[in-house]
C-alpha cells in the first residue's frame, strides 16, 4: 500500500517533465506530421535532460516512436535531442 501511495503521489511531478508544445514544435520542424504526444518517457533520455516528452509520429511514411529530451525549458536556448526508439 505504501509503494502505490508513493507512485501516485510521483505521477503528478513526472507530468510537470514534458514539454508539449515545444515538442510538437520541434517535431514539425524537423519534418514529422501526425505527432502524438504519449507523455514523460523513462527511457532515451540522459541523466541531466530534464524533460522527457515521448511521442509518436510518422517522419518519411513510416510510424516512429520516441522521446525529445532537454536539459533547459525550450525557452531557454538549448537544443533539444530527438531519439528514436524504434522505426516500423
Amino acid at each position: 500500500m505504501k509503494k502505490l501511495i508513493l507512485i501516485l503521489s510521483i505521477l503528478p511531478l513526472l507530468s510537470a517533465c514534458i514539454k508539449t508544445e515545444e515538442t510538437i514544435e520541434v517535431l514539425k520542424e524537423n519534418k514529422y506530421t501526425n505527432i502524438v504526444i504519449v507523455g514523460y518517457s523513462t527511457k532515451g533520455c540522459i541523466q541531466n535532460e530534464m524533460f522527457h516528452t515521448q511521442f509518436t509520429a510518422i517522419k518519411d511514411n513510416k510510424e516512429v516512436k520516441g522521446v525529445v529530451c532537454s536539459k533547459t525549458p525550450f525557452f531557454i536556448k538549448s537544443t533539444p535531442t530527438i531519439n528514436i526508439f524504434n522505426n516500423n
